[in-house]
């Protein structure tokens, strides 16, 4: 249910205002040494402002994944290949060599696949948040699926990436350590897109069932499936936890009227590592460090600040 404060107007009269708060979470490829699905580089940023989403992989376990080849799913686990068709545990095809660019950044490259490592070019990739159909999930038992369980309905969900200037000689040669090292202590943290919030759910995703089972609450028992329209549901699917045979999750939905991917991305905080806050960071959420990971912000002032300025990049 909806938080709200009751605030005093007289002796005899009441009003109760909406509580909205606002989470900025990390998404998309980096340099997180502590994490493969990341890939180890980050994004791209063009002039203007312009900038490339780039999902990060879809990990089964430590490090191994999926690449596509030869119209089948075969499995790298420590360097080796495994054809292993059945046991795929994601319903998603799309590898980097196969998504697109932005129309506007066509002239950098046409494939996601060009600004990858050469390993990862046919690699699955696990595509969330989903800006196409409004969704993100989290794993249940991270610290990110927490925070994201505790978004209500209008409240704001903020996404950043790392994203480092683009460098054409860093990519010629689609070397992982070549293309680190033009970025290295170049990225920085943006703002990349965001959702205003229509619900969130904890989500049991069976393998017997293309709908997951849908809880309003952690530790509910009843799930709430019967109670939301086909069309959300529908959006649910195409997500990428949902995607995957089995996977207990939380799940954002966005309200479509107010949900978008930026054409232009915002700048939070200075190049390189403690990502200390730029002017836009300092208005946004303080005087302190962003690194890959998340914030909450309170003050409906300065989540209507970042409304703004995200508002004017669409």
């Amino acid at each position: 249910m909806p938080q709200f404060l009751t605030l005093h107007a007289d002796a005899t009269h009441t009003r109760e205002v909406k509580v909205v708060q606002a989470l900025l979470i990390h998404v998309g490829i980096d340099q997180s040494e502590d994490n493969p699905m990341t890939l180890g580089v980050n994004a791209p940023i063009f002039d203007n402002d312009a900038f490339e989403f780039i999902p990060i992989l879809e990990l089964w376990y430590e490090n191994t994944y999926f690449l596509r080849k030869d119209d089948r799913t075969i499995i790298i686990c420590g360097g080796s290949e495994f054809d292993s068709e059945a046991e795929a545990c994601t319903l998603e095809t799309r590898t980097y060599s196969t998504i697109e660019t932005k129309k506007e950044n066509a002239k950098y490259g046409k494939w996601l696949s060009e600004f990858v490592p050469q390993e990862y070019e046919n690699a699955i990739v696990h595509f969330d948040p989903d800006f196409e159909h409004f969704t993100y999930g989290d794993s249940i038992n991270t610290s990110r699926g927490t925070q994201i369980s505790k978004l209500k309905e209008d409240d704001y969900i903020f996404f950043v990436e790392s994203l480092a200037p683009y460098v054409k000689e860093a990519y010629a040669s689609k070397n992982k350590d070549l293309i680190r090292y033009y970025q290295h202590r170049n990225m920085a943290k943006y703002v990349i897109g965001y959702f205003k919030v229509q619900a969130a759910y904890v989500a049991v995703k069976l393998s017997d069932n293309p709908n997951p089972l849908l809880y309003a609450a952690p530790g509910d028992i009843d799930p709430v499936n019967g109670k939301i329209d086909e069309a959300t549901l529908a959006r649910i699917r195409k997500n990428a936890h949902t995607k995957r045979h089995e996977d207990h999750y939380h799940i954002v939905v966005g309200n479509p009227s107010d949900a978008m991917p930026l054409k232009r991305a915002i700048r939070l905080t200075e190049s390189g590592s403690p990502f200390k806050p730029s002017n836009i960071g300092k208005e946004i959420y303080g005087d302190v460090g962003f690194p890959r990971g998340f914030k909450w912000i309170y003050d409906t002032s300065r989540i209507q600040a970042l409304l703004d300025r995200c508002r004017s990049c669409l």
